[in-house]
C-alpha cells in the first residue's frame, strides 16, 4: 500500500492538468520550467496523510521530497552553469553529455559549434558582458539557443580571480609585468575562458602559437625571450590553455588525465 501511495504522488506532480494521464508537454514542462511549482496540482498523497490514511505519511514525505528536488532544479537552471562552474556547484552526474563549451566567436568556436549540433551534442557559448557583439554572424544565427550570458560579478569572482593571478604568474613575465596589466588581458575577453576548461575532460584548441622573444599580449612587440610564457599558445586561448594545465600542477588532479590538443593554424 505504501509503494501504491508513493506511486499515486509520484504521478499527481507530473500530470499538471489532472486529466489521469501522462503527456510529454507536461513531463517537459514540469522538469524545464521553474514555474511549475505554481501550477501543479495538490498532491493526492498529502492529502491522503492529512486524513490519516495508511502509508499516507510516507506518501507526504515523499511528495515533499519531490517538491524539495523540482526547488532545486529551478534554481540550477535559473543560475546557469556558470554559477555553478565558478561557486562549485556543478553536478557533474546531471550534464547532457557529450557537452561542448565554446565562445561564439569566428572560426573554431562556430564550427566546433556546428558540429556539435550536426551530432546531437550539448552545446553551451559562455559570454561575458558585451562579447555577444563579437560573435560570429553564424552563431548568432544557428547557435544563439546556446548563449549563455554571464553576469560581471561571476567572472569577477575570487576563484576567478585567483585563477587568473596564479595564470598571470606564468604568462606576464618580466617588462609585461606592469601596473595595468590585468586590464589588458581582460580586453582579450580571457575571464570567460575559464569557465570553458575549469572542468573539461579534453580540451581541442585552434590556435597560433608565440615567437620566441615576442610579447603575449599581441605576439607582434620585442621582449626577452625569458619573458615568452613556456605554454605559448597566443591570445585569450592561450590563457583558456594555462587554466587547463594549471589544475595539473602541484599535485591537485593527475597529469596523465590532461589531455590538450592543439592545432596550430598560424
Amino acid at each position: 500500500e505504501q509503494v501504491v501511495n508513493q506511486l499515486r504522488v509520484a504521478f499527481s506532480i507530473f500530470d499538471l492538468d489532472g486529466s489521469g494521464y501522462l503527456e510529454r508537454e507536461e513531463l517537459k514542462a514540469c522538469l524545464l520550467s521553474h514555474d511549475c511549482q505554481r501550477h501543479r496540482q495538490p498532491p493526492r498523497g498529502a492529502s491522503d496523510a492529512e486524513e490519516g490514511q495508511g502509508g499516507g505519511g510516507v506518501a507526504a514525505k515523499a511528495a515533499a521530497e519531490k517538491e524539495e528536488c523540482g526547488e532545486k532544479e529551478a534554481q540550477h537552471l535559473e543560475r546557469g552553469l556558470a554559477e555553478d562552474i565558478v561557486y562549485g556547484n556543478l553536478d557533474r552526474s546531471r550534464l547532457e553529455v557529450p557537452m561542448l563549451f565554446s565562445g561564439a566567436c569566428d572560426g573554431a568556436d562556430e564550427t566546433f559549434g556546428e558540429m556539435a549540433i550536426e551530432q546531437k551534442h550539448r552545446l553551451v557559448h559562455f559570454l561575458g558582458p558585451g562579447d555577444e557583439e563579437w560573435a560570429s554572424a553564424k552563431a548568432k544565427e544557428t547557435q544563439k539557443h546556446a548563449f549563455e550570458h554571464v553576469k560581471k560579478e561571476v567572472l569577477e569572482d575570487r576563484v576567478v580571480s585567483d585563477a587568473f593571478d596564479k595564470a598571470g604568474e606564468r604568462r606576464v613575465l618580466g617588462s609585461q609585468r606592469t601596473p595595468d596589466w590585468r586590464t589588458r588581458v581582460a580586453e582579450m575577453a580571457a575571464r570567460r575562458n575559464f569557465l570553458q576548461v575549469r572542468y573539461a575532460d579534453i580540451v581541442y584548441v585552434v590556435g597560433w602559437r608565440l615567437e620566441k622573444g615576442k610579447d603575449q599580449f599581441t605576439g607582434r612587440n620585442d621582449v626577452s625571450p625569458h619573458e615568452t610564457p613556456a605554454l605559448d599558445v597566443g591570445g585569450g586561448t592561450g590563457w583558456a590553455c594555462q587554466w587547463y594545465v594549471d589544475r595539473f600542477a602541484d599535485g591537485r588532479e593527475d597529469p596523465a588525465l590532461c589531455k590538450l590538443f592543439f592545432f596550430d593554424d598560424a
